[in-house]
């Protein structure tokens, strides 16, 4: 827990798929680690299920699960680790929207404590994060003797579980404004811990 010492007055809050990034970061990832055929393959394959997820019949964790264990269930955590560092290296950059990297990026210069706040997982954000010195609290991927599982380790970071991450990292009465921003329904419980907040704001 972050205490009242080392917080500054604003706290801002960043989505970062669709919102930093133009995009999917985990549909981007899978295609950057299986490669294009294989990635395309594997959509084929799991349509029923994402037909099922936009009419509204499973869960967003439940879809999350069945495209994390297609994709990456079984594979050995140092060369999904190795994928991610690489990914966050060659690829995520060119996915962020210039306006959102510039609206990040005057909070930190004006001395004021930014995290990412995303439901994809932390496995392939972080990197990037690390680099921007910046926190985040992403969804969290199982592992078991040393291989990705494709289940969540906990809670989707998705709607109000983003709320109770907050919470979790932040005493927010120790800030009197909280900045969000974000782009889907998954970051209206965000929104309501916030002062202010903005929606799709780097789109135009």
């Amino acid at each position: 827990m972050f205490t009242q010492d080392n917080m500054k007055e604003t706290l801002v809050l960043f989505d970062f798929d669709g919102t930093l990034a133009r995009g999917d970061s985990m549909l981007a990832f899978a295609r950057f680690y299986c490669g294009n055929a294989r990635f395309l393959l594997g959509l084929f394959y799991l349509l029923p299920m994402l037909l099922a997820y936009k009419a509204g019949w499973i869960p967003n964790w439940r879809a999350k699960e069945y495209f994390l264990t297609y994709f990456f269930g079984n594979e050995p955590l140092p060369r999904f680790q190795q994928g991610c560092e690489r990914f966050a290296k060659e690829k995520l950059p060119g996915m962020l929207r210039p306006k959102g990297l510039g609206c990040l990026k005057k909070h930190l210069a004006s001395g004021s404590p930014a995290v990412v706040v995303s439901s994809s997982a932390e496995d392939w954000l972080s990197p990037w994060c690390r680099q921007q010195h910046i926190p985040l609290i992403g969804s969290r991927l199982e592992t078991r003797d040393g291989q990705i599982t494709g289940k969540l380790d906990g809670p989707n970071c998705y709607g109000d579980e983003k709320a109770r991450r907050i919470r979790e990292l932040f005493n927010l009465d120790d800030f009197s404004e909280i900045i969000a921003y974000g782009d889907s329904k998954g970051d209206f419980a965000m929104f309501g811990l916030a002062t202010r907040h903005y929606y799709k704001p780097f789109r135009k």
